[in-house]
């Protein structure tokens, strides 16, 4: 089907060639596949435009895009027509027309829709309510950018949408010859300029329609990010309803659409919604509250129709979007033999950022490399929260943070000042006036990483919000799960965010494992610099290195578990402080420590390095105790 049309159609034109999917057999089901197929190989799918990396008004309505996103809010499902008839009041001529992949059935003027005909076929839809994945960091949005960056070189002023003339890929302008992202380039920029009139048509109308946002902008429209900066849009999806949840990470490719007339307001009925609405299988009686929060204005949440989803395992742009997790060794053996020398020039960066400490540099990274492999009916099995704690603590924050930051895709700093902790929001809460899940700070993705000041805290009364905010971090690292709260009851989810805390005494946070720094020197690191100054091929090793180290597969066999349930019982007899919890830990950084080292099961002298690690790790303890 997709070869009927040109290479350009398939972007710019999904519209067409869905119709025309439907008018052979009145059937979609082939169009999921075609594209799956079109779209298995990297080359293709990042020749369609991101809409993470393009300004929203640059890019016309009814174009194939993709979204790198997190599901912050799941809506009720929707009944939509998936095939109904249409009838020519002048001929009597019968057509079929579907609504799938539309926000409105587009059926032809003159024509009566017979939704009640026994032809018509209902099915079930859902919309989410989809993020910016949160606490991206900026190497790992520019990395993925640059993945497009040969297709996609439209550019746009902070001002004002910019037509990007005589842009290429860059293999293109190394050679001189033309090559199919300019025909991609060419039909969007084609259609640019009757986009531009149309995103000031939009504006103009959104802000008419919403009493509440001045004529001046729509910024005032409450675009329920966790965190500051990000996008949003309206997903709807059509396949395998089931296999999402709140807080996933998923890639979806559909068909934006940005009609303004989307915008609801109280006025509906008045503005022929009442057909649309029916056609959507929206619910006649929504709250205004509800209506507003559920269609937002479309020139800042713009809706994607949704074609093919890929469901992220990882979030690192170096690493194959196909890896999944729990990866087998064997499987990216060269890959990984190739960076596995990274390991000790991040010890030595680690190092340096805690003024000499080589010990707790290795217990950082392990720290760094934790995930939540399993759960079990007690503790989530491969988290490790690691609690630093020097009186010069704080000298180390900004080198630790800048590590962290060029390193992990995905990373958040949170200063736990009195303020802070009294005013922040950091669980998501459901608002039923308006049936939406409002953000919050701790609604991030598996694999990010949060670090926790310590030091910021000073003295001061907590409210009865700062306990609650202090309650929250602790379910998190204790026990891996955010609280939502759903005003009648709370509900559990559980989360991946390996966590650090920086502290100057023992942190009032209760986590895996405490380690006082011993600093070798005493000057504030200036690994900022270092890190500037650090080629990006070298950078980019270290985070291949962290992105797969990650994704191991572990075990443990038979007889190296018989041999650590005999030093079990050995160390009980001569430690009389050594108890399950202890041991338990001891594990986990067994775990951490062999995938660390390129080791997908334990090794006899890798336990004998955990237990050296810990019996200098809890003499370092003792004077504080």
């Amino acid at each position: 089907m997709l070869s009927e049309h040109s290479d350009v159609d398939w972007i710019t034109k999904p519209g067409d060639i869905i119709q025309s999917a439907f008018e052979k057999d009145h059937s979609l089901s082939a169009v999921k596949q075609l594209y799956n197929e079109k779209l298995i190989s990297d080359n293709e799918l990042y020749k369609i435009p991101s809409l993470n990396d393009l300004d929203l008004q640059v890019i016309p309505s009814g174009t194939l895009v993709r979204f790198r996103s997190m599901i912050q809010d799941m809506f009720d499902p929707e009944i939509y027509l998936a095939s109904f008839e249409a009838k020519d009041t002048s001929s009597n001529n019968t057509v079929f027309c579907t609504s799938k992949y539309q926000d409105v059935a587009n059926v032809p003027e003159g024509w009566e829709v017979d939704i009640n005909a026994p032809t018509s076929v209902t099915q079930e839809c859902q919309t989410f309510y989809c993020v910016s994945i949160p606490a991206e960091n900026e190497w790992s949005q520019q990395a993925y950018k640059g993945k497009g960056q040969q297709i996609n070189t439209m550019e746009c002023s902070e001002d004002e949408v910019v037509p990007s003339k005589g842009k290429r890929s860059f293999d293109a302008m190394e050679d001189g010859n033309s090559t199919e992202s300019d025909t991609v380039e060419s039909c969007l920029e084609e259609q640019e300029s009757s986009s531009k009139e149309d995103a000031k048509r939009i504006r103009t109308n959104d802000a008419a329609v919403h009493s509440d946002v001045p004529s001046s902008g729509t910024s005032n429209v409450d675009l329920n990010l966790p965190l500051s900066s990000g996008k949003a849009c309206l997903v709807k999806v059509y396949d395998d309803l089931d296999s999402y949840h709140v807080a996933d990470m998923v890639e979806f490719v559909g068909i934006l659409l940005k009609d303004p007339s989307l915008a609801q307001h109280d006025h509906d009925e008045e503005n022929g919604r009442g057909e649309i609405s029916a056609l959507c299988g929206a619910l006649s009686d929504d709250t205004v509250a509800e209506r507003r929060a559920h269609n937002p204005p479309p020139s800042l949440v713009p809706r994607l129709h949704t074609i093919v989803a890929h469901k992220m395992a990882h979030s690192n742009p170096l690493l194959s979007k196909d890896l999944k997790d729990s990866i087998s060794l064997s499987d990216v053996s060269s890959l990984f033999g190739m960076v596995l020398p990274a390991r000790s020039d991040i010890v030595d960066l680690l190092t340096a950022a805690l003024m000499g400490d080589k010990l707790a540099a290795e217990y950082t990274l392990l720290n760094l490399l934790s995930r939540v492999s399993t759960s079990d009916s007690v503790l989530p099995v491969g988290k490790l929260s690691l609690n630093l704690i020097s009186p010069s603590i704080a000298k180390c924050s900004s080198a630790l943070q800048g590590i962290v930051q060029q390193l992990l895709p995905k990373s958040y700093f949170l200063p736990m000042s009195l303020s802070n902790m009294n005013t922040m929001k950091l669980t998501p809460k459901k608002n039923f006036e308006s049936n939406r899940l409002k953000a919050g700070i701790l609604q991030l993705t598996a694999g990010t990483h949060l670090t926790l000041d310590e030091t910021a805290l000073t003295a001061g009364q907590l409210d009865n919000n700062g306990c609650l905010n202090i309650q929250a971090l602790t379910n998190v690292i204790l026990w891996q799960k955010v609280k939502y709260d759903f005003q009648f009851h709370v509900t559990e989810i559980p989360c991946d965010l390996p966590t650090l805390v920086l502290s100057e005494g023992k942190s009032l946070l209760q986590v895996d494992c405490n380690l006082p720094l011993k600093p070798t020197y005493s000057d504030e690191p200036n690994i900022l610099q270092a890190l500037t100054h650090t080629p990006m091929e070298h950078l980019d090793k270290l985070r291949i290195y962290l992105g797969l180290t990650r994704m191991l597969k572990y075990q443990l066999p038979a007889e190296i578990q018989k041999k650590l349930e005999q030093d079990f019982v050995e160390m009980r007899k001569t430690d009389e402080q050594m108890n399950a919890d202890l041991f338990r830990l001891m594990l986990d950084l067994a775990r951490l420590l062999s995938l660390s080292k390129g080791q997908t099961d334990l090794q006899l002298d890798t336990w004998e390095t955990v237990k050296r690690m810990e019996a200098e790790r809890r003499a370092r303890l003792i004077p504080r105790q």
